[in-house]
């Protein structure tokens, strides 16, 4: 079966929508048109599977909203607002719907880029993070995985939870990942003492149970968070 071109509109503030199309040259491509900022893909789904292709492009917005948070640490998730399928012919773009976002003022300081090695007397190419973290997925499953899981999934003890074991899965458990020391001493059996603790964090804990765990919080989630970061951004450059 051969592919189709599909787009699919981005919705979500302008600075999101704008800084994640920054990170992406060659292994995602965003295009920016009269109808908005587009994540096109070609897609083996023809204009009666418009919802496998829908999910299709979920999956892969996951894992570029999660780079962009890893990346720029204050990204907001972007989403989907309208999905279109090219005419072959040349003609208009099939069942495409607009969407609004709502623009407010941030500010970030650009880090998209990333210089590989070139041949001696060449000019040294440079290449895109966001692509770097894809090309990382491509090749290993477990980031794949926790890539989606930190775009997917709410930024919570338990959705962070899930990602750190992702990230263990492929990193020798709990011992290899600490083993790694992407992250201080002690960071990560901070965060699942307070993450299993109904004691420590009560309703946003991972267990319901009070007969075990730790009786407060030894790290905050904001800390939590940017330890998974750490660990997703020191795993692609191993991987890369």
């Amino acid at each position: 079966m051969a592919d189709h071109q599909w787009q699919f509109r981005l919705s979500g503030d302008e600075f999101d929508v704008l800084g994640l199309a920054e990170l992406f040259a060659s292994e995602a491509k965003i295009t920016r048109g009269a109808d908005g900022t587009c994540l096109d893909m070609s897609l083996p789904y023809g204009p009666d599977q418009a919802q496998a292709a829908w999910s299709a492009a979920e999956d892969l917005l996951a894992k570029l909203n999660a780079i962009a948070r890893i990346i720029y640490g204050n990204h907001e998730n972007v989403g989907l607002a309208a999905i279109g399928l090219t005419d072959p012919n040349g003609g208009p773009l099939q069942q495409f719907m607009l969407g609004v976002g709502g623009i407010r003022s941030r500010a970030r300081v650009s880090a998209v880029g990333v210089v590989t090695g070139g041949s001696e007397g060449s000019p040294t190419p440079t290449k895109l993070l966001g692509d770097k973290f894809l090309e990382a997925a491509d090749k290993n499953e477990h980031i794949d995985r926790a890539l989606y899981l930190f775009g997917s999934l709410p930024s919570d003890w338990r959705g962070l939870y899930m990602v750190l074991e992702a990230a263990a899965d492929a990193n020798g458990g709990k011992s290899g990942l600490i083993a790694k020391n992407w992250v201080p001493q002690g960071r990560i059996e901070s965060f699942k003492a307070t993450a299993n603790s109904y004691k420590a964090i009560r309703r946003a804990a991972r267990h319901g149970s009070i007969r075990q765990g730790i009786v407060s919080a030894t790290i905050t989630l904001s800390d939590a968070y940017q330890m998974i970061r750490t660990i997703l951004k020191n795993w692609a450059d191993e991987i890369a």
